[in-house]
């Protein structure tokens, strides 16, 4: 990602991500969600967010089936705020993505509407053997909830800490014991199947 920043091609990879996969995505069954990743600096950008409303429109995929995730840096709040709002006028929600291994600034979720809180893998791998790790998981699934975000736990790769992370208050999770990646042809017919 930051390649792409310095040379100035993420915007076009983000508007690529978008048409492509929410183009082949308009015609599947089913009420799945997608996420995209959107930088810090892109949500500074006046008019990104009727940029990514164009786009989602071009395909017919329903913007309110759209999450974008920003990572904790620094986020600018000014304009930041502007683009959430439009992008959440639409439906569009917005997740602070590996939540609890950078910056971690709480006050960000108070200034800024997201409705989605994701922990960060480091979190939540291998919780289920350690106390540490199920003290911080539960404090911050609790918090989630009092500010009415949904709890997203990332990096699940076995059975046991899924039960243990859906015990400690998580409400999602992603990682590779849900899924892996799959060609369109796949989703396509788990699509059909669910």
């Amino acid at each position: 990602m930051p390649a792409f920043e310095d040379a100035g091609l993420l915007d076009v990879l983000l508007i690529s991500f978008l048409e492509t996969v929410c183009g082949h995505s308009a015609e599947l069954p089913g009420s799945f969600y997608l996420s995209f990743n959107l930088s810090p600096s892109q949500l500074s950008q006046r008019e990104m967010a009727e940029t990514i409303l164009l786009a989602i429109e071009k395909t017919g995929f329903s913007p309110d089936r759209v999450q974008l995730e920003v990572t904790e840096q620094i986020l600018p709040e000014g304009e930041a705020q502007s683009t959430f709002q439009r992008l959440q006028k639409h439906g569009i929600k917005m997740a602070m993505d590996d939540f609890g291994i950078g910056y971690s600034n709480f006050a960000r979720l108070v200034t800024l509407p997201f409705q989605v809180l994701k922990l960060d893998a480091r979190l939540t791998k291998g919780i289920c053997s350690n106390r540490k790790q199920q003290s911080v998981v539960k404090a911050l699934a609790s918090l989630s909830q009092d500010l009415s975000l949904t709890t997203v736990a990332e990096g699940v790769e076995c059975g046991e800490d899924a039960g243990t992370l859906r015990g400690l208050g998580c409400d999602l999770a992603q990682g590779w014991h849900l899924g892996r990646p799959r060609s369109l042809a796949a989703v396509a017919a788990w699509a059909k199947r669910t």
